[in-house]
C-alpha cells in the first residue's frame, strides 16, 4: 500500500486531505509514502514541522520537489526520520535545517538531494548510492571515524564550505568542488589513508578546495601534478621515499587555475603552491 500525493501543485505534508490515504504521513508509519504524483507531475511538498517517526518507505517522484525545513524545538532531537528514501529521477529533495535529519540506510540518490548547513545529517549505513548528485552546502558527511562509501555513478558536489570524509576505494562517479567557499572556510575533501589509487574524477579544484590525508596526522613530504593526455592531471602525494603514498589519477581545475608546480613548502603547512596560490592537502 502506497500512500502518495493528492493535493495541489504546492503543499503542506501534514495536511491530511493531500494524501490518498487521508492521512499525512508518517500516521501510518506502516505505509509506503510516494513524495509526488503517480503520473509524474510538478509538485511541490513542504515539511516545516518536526516528526520524528520512521516513515518505512519513501520515494521522492519525478518532478517532484520535497522541502525539509523542519526545526525541533528539542536541542538534538530529529525533526525527519525516513528509514530507506530514493529520489527518483527529475525528482529532489532539499534538506535544510539545522536539527537531525536521518536518511537511513543507503539512500538512492537518481534525482537531486540536497542538504545545507545541516551538522547533523545522519545516513546509518555510511553509503549513499544512485544515478543522481548529492549537493553537499555548508555541510559534513562522515567522520574520520566513519568514511562514506559514495556510489559508483554518483557524482557528488561540495560546495561553500563542505566537506566530505570519503572511503578511499569508493570515492563515487565524480566529485565537484562547487561555488567558492564562505567564511574564509574551504570545500574539503578527506580520504582515510594513503597506499591508494583513486580513479574516481574530481572537477573544479581550485584556490577554496582543499585534499586532506587522513593517516595519523603525518605530513606529506612532497606533492606533484602530471599532466595526463586527456588534459587531466594526475596529483601524486608522497609520505616518504619508499614509494608510500596516494594518486589522485582525474583531476580538472576550475575557471583560472591552472598547476604551475607542486611544492612541499613545510611539513607543518603541508600547502601546495600554484600560480601563486596556495592550496592546502
Amino acid at each position: 500500500m502506497t500512500n502518495y500525493w493528492i493535493g495541489g501543485a504546492n503543499g503542506d505534508w501534514f495536511a491530511d486531505a493531500n494524501w490518498s490515504e487521508g492521512k499525512a504521513p508518517p500516521s501510518k508509519g506502516w505505509v509506503d509514502v510516494l513524495a509526488g504524483k503517480p503520473d509524474g507531475s510538478a509538485v511541490t511538498i513542504n515539511v516545516a514541522q518536526a516528526n520524528a517517526t520512521q516513515i518505512t518507505t519513501l520515494k521522492v517522484g519525478s518532478n517532484a520537489t520535497l522541502n525539509v525545513t523542519a526545526t525541533s524545538p528539542t536541542p538534538g532531537a530529529t525533526a525527519f526520520y525516513a528509514n530507506s528514501l530514493t529520489v527518483a529521477q527529475g525528482g529532489t529533495m532539499l534538506v535544510d535545517t539545522s536539527s537531525t535529519v536521518n536518511l537511513g540506510s543507503n539512500p538512492t540518490v537518481n534525482g537531486t538531494l540536497q542538504i545545507s548547513g545541516n551538522p547533523a545529517i545522519s545516513i546509518n549505513s555510511n553509503s549513499v548510492g544512485g544515478t543522481g548528485t548529492l549537493i553537499l552546502d555548508q555541510t559534513t558527511l562522515g567522520s574520520s571515524n566513519a568514511q562514506f562509501q559514495m556510489g559508483s555513478s554518483l557524482t557528488t558536489v561540495l560546495q561553500n564550505g563542505a566537506s566530505l570524509y570519503v572511503n578511499n576505494a569508493t570515492a563515487g562517479g565524480r566529485i565537484v568542488f562547487g561555488r567558492d567557499a564562505v567564511n574564509s572556510a574551504p570545500n574539503q575533501l578527506i580520504f582515510a589513508d594513503y597506499n591508494q589509487t583513486v580513479s574516481t574524477p574530481i572537477t573544479g579544484y581550485d584556490a577554496a578546495s582543499v585534499i586532506t590525508i587522513g593517516h595519523g596526522g603525518t605530513p606529506p613530504i612532497s606533492a606533484t601534478f602530471v599532466a595526463n593526455s586527456s588534459g587531466t592531471y594526475t596529483l601524486k602525494i608522497a609520505f616518504d621515499h619508499y614509494n608510500n603514498g596516494i594518486t589522485l589519477s582525474n583531476i580538472s581545475f576550475g575557471p583560472n587555475s591552472t598547476p604551475r608546480y607542486a611544492h612541499n613548502r613545510s611539513e607543518r603547512e603541508r600547502k601546495l603552491e600554484r600560480c601563486g596560490w596556495r592550496d592546502r592537502l
